[in-house]
């Protein structure tokens, strides 16, 4: 009797991915019930009044240490990726 091997019982990733849906989906909360702890204004709106802080991390100019190069071919992005093992 032949031996069955891991892809000749997997299922097909369509079938998993359905699965695992209907299983997390029903679990997470709706945000169209309307019932949670978001203030609403009087036409059933979110209320958004408030203040906000807008400060942010990301630098808006450049690192001096890449001076005017514009791409860096050095970068891990760049390389040519190795071919998969199979």
């Amino acid at each position: 009797m032949k031996k069955p091997t891991a892809s000749s019982i997997a299922l097909p990733r369509s079938v998993v991915g359905i699965l695992c849906a209907a299983l997390i989906l029903p679990a997470a909360p709706s945000a169209a019930d309307g019932d949670g702890d978001i203030p609403r204004t009087a036409s059933g709106r979110p209320d958004l009044t408030g203040v906000y802080d807008i400060a942010t991390l990301t630098p808006l100019g450049r690192d001096p240490k890449f001076g005017e190069n514009q791409t860096s071919a050095a970068s891990p992005a760049c390389r040519p990726m190795a071919p998969a093992r199979r």
